[in-house]
């Protein structure tokens, strides 16, 4: 009797060691397909693992001897001012601006610290508190710290940046155009593509578009910047808008089959007949048609929408796409496709200026 419990208790062991090695071999599946596969994940998630990765094992320190105030002095006059560079290529060099700061950036893609030293700035800096000039081991950054926000608008002559420090006051109607997430808030994510991105794409082709328009377009963001919501509000107001217009994706993590394109508007907003509804109605209806795509619907804005319900003007947010939809995100990769999506936006915005 006794040598059948231990050959009993030896055939469990036998059980249990076969357990533990068929389940090792089908984790060690698991994980080598979900390495290949490409997942979606919420905006939540997202801006968690962004974060994480940036902190993650992060040494990295700015150099004080990397930066430092820039003695300049003014020179001319008319609110402008221009920045010599090593080289003016294309994406050399990129432009931003936070009015809510009162900050202008230039940021080049190398170590360019030492060659302001010889080559600063000039034009006209009556209206500029500082100018700073710093590295953090990847990009070059030159600050202006301006007396009042400032539009600034960007011409090139050779190797030279001349921008013009524009009032925001405007005689034309102001449409503010707010491309969702950017810096630590990709958005949603689906493999390697980033809401972020797209809405900053499609931004700066209405902004391109709207140039020969009877009214101002003005971008909440110009780069891959964090812009916290309260930071929205105060630039949006700032600028002075009389329209604005949010741009971000939608996102169905249990449908991947989830296709087109929706609007969302504050239902509470109402001025002479011409309601939110009316407005969300006509962008989504014109860059339906003009990029041939499927229009979801209009939606009311959930009361914790803060930006929505706290406008007092006509306002939308366009979910230009679904980002989990593969078939769609090939397209909203594509630059003629955001170029059409752009048309209906500048359309629906000729609408309601007639309105």
């Amino acid at each position: 009797m006794e040598e059948t419990t231990g050959f009993i208790g030896k055939l469990y062991k036998i059980y249990a060691v076969l357990l533990i090695i068929i389940a090792a071999g089908s984790m060690a599946l698991m994980l080598d397909y979900a390495s290949k596969k490409v997942v979606f994940v919420t905006a939540e998630e997202a801006q968690a693992q962004e974060e994480a990765k940036q902190n993650k094992g992060s040494t990295k320190t700015v150099n004080a001897d990397r930066s430092y105030i820039l003695e300049v002095r003014s020179s001319g006059t008319g609110n402008a001012i221009s920045v010599s560079l090593p080289s003016l290529s294309a994406g050399s060099a990129e432009v931003s601006s936070r009015p809510d700061l009162k900050k202008i950036t230039v940021v080049l893609n190398d170590d360019r610290t030492d060659y302001f030293l010889n080559n600063a700035p000039t034009g006209d800096f009556e209206n500029i508190k500082e100018v700073t000039v710093s590295y953090d081991g990847e990009k070059t950054r030159l600050e202006f710290e301006t007396l009042k926000p400032y539009d600034p608008v960007v011409t090139t002559r050779g190797n030279v940046l001349n921008i013009a420090l524009n009032d925001f006051k405007s005689d034309k109607p102001v449409v503010v155009i707010d491309p969702c997430y950017g810096g630590s808030q990709p958005g949603a994510v689906a493999g390697s593509t980033a809401e972020k991105d797209i809405t900053l794409r499609l931004a700066k082709l209405v902004a391109e578009k709207s140039k020969d328009k009877e009214y101002r377009v003005l971008l909440t963001r110009t780069s891959d910047e964090t812009i916290l919501t309260e930071e929205r509000l105060d630039i949006v107001d700032i600028m002075g808008a009389d329209y604005y217009i949010a741009l971000a994706l939608d996102s169905n993590v249990d449908d991947t089959k989830d296709f087109g394109m929706s609007a969302i508007y504050n239902s509470h907003y109402y001025r002479n007949g011409f309601e939110n509804v009316d407005f969300a109605d006509a962008v989504l209806k014109n860059c339906a048609v003009s990029s041939v795509n499927r229009a979801k619907g209009l939606f009311e804005a959930d009361p914790d929408d803060v930006i929505l319900m706290a406008l007092k003007m006509p306002a939308v947010r366009l979910k230009a796409g679904t980002i989990t939809n593969n078939t769609e995100v090939q397209l909203l990769l594509k630059d003629d496709y955001l170029d059409r999506i752009a048309t209906g936006i500048i359309d629906a915005i000729d609408v309601a200026l007639k309105r």
